[in-house]
């Protein structure tokens, strides 16, 4: 019975609800497939340090990004610092310092250049003072080859000469630059002061004075009738009046000469008679008039010094007088009026009374040993040094010792110097100098040339040295929008774009060269990347996905889809059928009600609305009801009619709105125009009660239906 009641009420409200238009709603079965693009820049992911490019031509939900990163960074996003020491780039122990995109290499010492891969060669930093020239030994050693006259490590010290003590006799020493001089005592002369000079060689003794020649000075002895340092005063003897008898005495040089008066004669004019005219007197003996022991007149000698006799006719040998003078077996030599000592080796003074020390003189040179002997003396000289004084310097550089490429030999001190031509070096000039040794080359490779160098530089690098760094990405040779880098010195990468490709990206990325799309998918190159044109059953950027048909759910009804190749199969729920499974299945065309029963078609079933005397699953058995069942279908149909009721009273009132809605719009009853004829407004009103009439009738009509269905109810439940 409560099943019936359900039956009839849901047929009551059926009209009501067939009134509403069912809405309809459309989703994209591929909604789900096709969400937007993202673009893998557009978060931003690269640190500072790189720039986002967006890998063209594939797309992802995250999106498909590259980050070019600085030089000197690394990472996916850029943000790790690339540690260029990594490599170990720096040899020979030495120290590694990271720096930006680059390194530094503290060298131990001994070593350099950028690596500190080559030995130094400390002679690049002249060491050597004064012109020395200076030859590398080894590692971070040299050796300086002084210039005559200087000394010291890096001949820096003037070399004294006057260590030695070269001057002689006394003499005081100059240091001078490579050199000294010698400002000689009086009476000395030379380079060393070695010659005791002669003060007489320029005869300052006049008047025939005889000079004798001293230490720094000399003196004058003078004849008879002159005196004065160097005899220049002549005496005159005419101041002692030696003349007699009135005679006029003249002054002569050396001697006077009395010009007697008449009847006198002799030298003071004392003789009255010249014995002396036949001039005995000999060597220049003076005939002197005298009175003998009678008062007689008489002549006599005077003898000039060194002779006697009464006509001065013996020269007096003073080698005889008492003996021999000279001593030490020194031989004597007679002179007029003197004598002379002819020393015999090892002994001087007048009479050869000392003995000589040939050494006090000093006269050995440079430095050399003095040995005094008898009457000699022998220098032991230092190497070097050559000659009987040893004041010779051996000319170490007169055997040619230097090769054909020197400019000249230096003669030294027991030594010598080869000044080189450019472009050799070596003691003796015969190896040419490699000007590669100072790497000269900043960033290149050095070509030794005769005298010269010439730089080979790598590639990014310029200047005569190699000095200069070519900037690559200044000419920008990154081409179609490339990003250009140096990641390493002399040389450029060129980060190109999708679709270019290149050393310089020139070239446009034929991407379907490689035949990217599969499954027979064809292939269409495009600037930066590519499209495939899939065949059906096939999708994916690379057609490389079998296309599943069943991802749009295109079974409807919770029908279960079979992928097929290009094409599905629904396999369609327990009461739907059609190729989506969109048709509910028809159980009522089998016309399964019985006994007028209403067939209420349902999803894989039906259900009969019996009528009010039937009853089963096909209202096939006639219905019981009981009191219970009476007063249920009492309560529905009344409130049924109850709820019909209400709703022909809402319909009349909206009927009624209507009518007065559509009389103001024409202007029917208290909206009449007062120039409407008679017959004009006898229409209107017409018109308004034709339609108060059809709603009457209308509602009428409901009233008797329901009172009808009330009737037939009430007749139901009778039976």
């Amino acid at each position: 019975m409560k099943q019936k009641l359900i039956i009839i009420t849901s047929q009551i409200l059926t009209t009501f609800s067939r009134q509403s238009k069912p809405t309809t709603s459309y989703r994209n079965p591929f909604s789900r497939y096709r969400q937007p693009r993202i673009l893998g820049c557009s978060s931003s992911p690269c640190t500072s340090n790189g720039v986002c490019q967006t890998n063209k031509g594939y797309w992802s939900n995250q999106g498909d990004y590259t980050c070019i990163c600085q030089p000197g960074y690394e990472g996916t996003n850029c943000e790790t610092d690339k540690n260029e020491c990594a490599s170990q780039p720096c040899q020979n122990n030495a120290n590694c310092k990271d720096l930006l995109d680059s390194w530094y290499c503290q060298c131990e010492s001994g070593y350099q250049g950028i690596s500190c891969q080559y030995s130094s060669n400390v002679c690049n930093s002249l060491p050597c003072k004064n012109g020395a020239a200076c030859n590398s030994n080894g590692v971070g050693s040299y050796q300086c080859d002084c210039m005559p006259g200087y000394t010291g490590q890096t001949c820096q010290l003037d070399f004294d000469e006057c260590a030695s003590g070269p001057c002689l006799n006394s003499g005081n020493c100059i240091n001078l630059m490579n050199g000294f001089s010698c400002q000689c005592f009086t009476g000395f002369e030379g380079t060393m002061c070695e010659i005791n000079k002669d003060e007489c060689i320029s005869q300052p003794c006049q008047n025939g004075g005889e000079c004798v020649d001293m230490i720094g000075q000399y003196e004058c002895i003078c004849p008879f009738g002159f005196n004065g340092e160097e005899c220049q005063i002549d005496l005159n003897e005419c101041l002692s009046q030696p003349c007699q008898n009135g005679g006029i005495c003249q002054d002569l040089p050396s001697r006077f000469q009395c010009n007697c008066n008449t009847g006198f004669y002799g030298e003071y004019c004392q003789v009255t008679t010249n014995h002396c005219s036949s001039s005995p007197c000999q060597n220049s003996g003076t005939c002197v008039m005298i009175l003998d022991n009678n008062y007689n007149p008489a002549w006599q000698c005077t003898c000039q010094p060194g002779y006697n006799g009464m006509r001065c006719q013996n020269e007096i040998n003073e080698c005889q007088l008492n003996g021999n003078p000279c001593r030490n077996g020194g031989v004597c030599i007679d002179k007029i009026n003197r004598y002379d000592c002819l020393c015999d080796i090892g002994y001087y003074g007048s009479d050869c009374e000392f003995q000589t020390n040939e050494c006090s003189s000093n006269p050995c040179m440079n430095g050399a040993n003095c040995v005094d002997l008898l009457g000699m003396f022998r220098c032991d000289c230092l190497p070097g040094f050559r000659g009987d004084i040893c004041s010779v310097s051996i000319d170490e550089c007169a055997s040619s010792p230097c090769g054909p490429h020197a400019k000249f030999c230096q003669d030294g001190v027991n030594a010598y110097i080869c000044m080189c031509q450019d472009g050799w070096t070596g003691r003796h000039c015969n190896d040419e100098t490699n000007e590669c040794v100072s790497q000269p080359c900043w960033h290149g490779n050095c070509i030794d040339l005769e005298r010269a160098y010439a730089c080979e530089c790598n590639p990014g690098w310029i200047g005569v040295k190699c000095e200069t760094d070519v900037k690559e990405c200044d000419s920008s040779p990154c081409q179609n929008g490339g990003y250009c880098t140096e990641p390493y010195e002399n040389e450029f990468k060129c980060d190109c774009p999708s679709g270019f490709t290149g050393s310089r990206c020139q070239s446009d990325v034929n991407e379907c060269d490689k035949t990217p799309c599969r499954n027979g998918g064809v292939c269409v190159d495009h600037e930066q990347g590519f499209v495939c044109q899939c065949q059906q059953g096939f999708l994916g950027d690379l057609c490389d996905v079998v296309s599943n048909e069943c991802l749009s759910r295109p079974c409807g009804n919770n029908g279960e889809c079979h992928d097929n190749v290009n094409g599905f199969e629904c396999n369609c729920y327990p009461g739907f059928e059609g190729e989506f499974c969109e048709y509910n299945t028809q159980e009522c065309l089998s016309k399964p009600c019985r006994n007028g029963g209403t067939c209420e078609d349902g999803i894989a079933a039906f259900e009969c609305n019996c009528m009010v005397q039937w009853a089963g699953p096909t209202c096939e058995a006639p219905a019981v009801f009981s009191i219970a069942d009476w007063a249920m279908l009492i309560g529905s149909v009344a409130c049924a009619i109850l709820m019909a009721l209400i709703f022909g009273w809402l319909y009349q009132n909206w009927k009624t709105a209507e009518s007065a809605k559509f009389v103001e719009r024409h202007g029917v009853g208290r909206r009449l125009k007062l120039d409407d004829g008679p017959i004009q407004q006898k229409k209107h009103v017409t018109d308004t009660n034709k339609l108060r009439v059809q709603e009457k009738q209308k509602t009428k009509i409901k009233v008797t239906a329901a009172t009808r269905l009330k009737k037939k109810r009430n007749i139901d439940r009778t039976f």
